[in-house]
């Protein structure tokens, strides 16, 4: 009877040794398929927060390009307005200004044809100056308009690079929420799981 209780026992421990490794392997296989389960689900966060994000930087690149674009095109074609507005109205002046002097020249003689002359290349000269003057001024403006362009275009670069940072780090601390909160959620999953053992 002894003898068979000692085997009884020696029976009893190796099944209690063998159960405790049967479930450390248990334990071990289930805390690696929950790290590779928590891996997976925070690349998929990550991703999908990426792929969310992405969108609207680029709406917002292609927005101020556009912008920038079209009032680029707009201050240039009001410029090239401009200039072809003044030269008509130099050739139209100057035309204006030969056909008063045949006028002159036909009814007047003498110092009077003279004085009409001199008039009309005064005139004429006035029309020339005022016409390079204003030549002048128009180049200054599109210079001006060139260079206020530029600060734009520089104005609108800084600002799409501060909201892209403003994007990125509110990313990275939704990223840092959502991993958190799965990481409780698992671990509460976990708990359960040993409760209910």
């Amino acid at each position: 009877s002894s003898g068979i209780n000692a085997e009884y026992g020696v029976l009893e421990d190796g099944q209690r040794v063998e159960i405790k490794k049967q479930r450390e392997a248990v334990e071990a296989a289930e805390k690696i398929k929950r790290e590779r389960w928590i891996a997976e689900k925070s690349n998929q966060i990550k991703e999908m927060t990426v792929k969310g994000l992405e969108p609207e930087i680029q709406k917002l690149i292609s927005k101020n390009k556009a912008e920038l674009k079209r009032v680029k095109a707009v201050h240039e074609a009001e410029l090239l307005a401009a200039d072809e507005r003044a030269s008509k109205r130099f050739v139209t002046q100057v035309e204006e200004l030969r056909e008063q002097l045949e006028r002159e020249k036909e009814a007047a003689c003498g110092r009077e044809r003279e004085y009409a002359q001199n008039r009309f290349t005064k005139q004429l000269e006035q029309e020339e100056d005022a016409f390079q003057q204003q030549r002048r001024r128009l180049h200054a403006e599109v210079q001006e308009e060139k260079d206020r362009l530029a600060e734009c275009l520089a104005k609108h670069k800084q600002t799409l690079e501060t909201e892209r940072k403003t994007l990125q780090e509110e990313f990275e601390i939704k990223a840092a929420k959502l991993q958190a909160t799965h990481a409780v959620e698992i671990d509460n999953i976990h708990r359960e799981r040993e409760r209910e053992r």
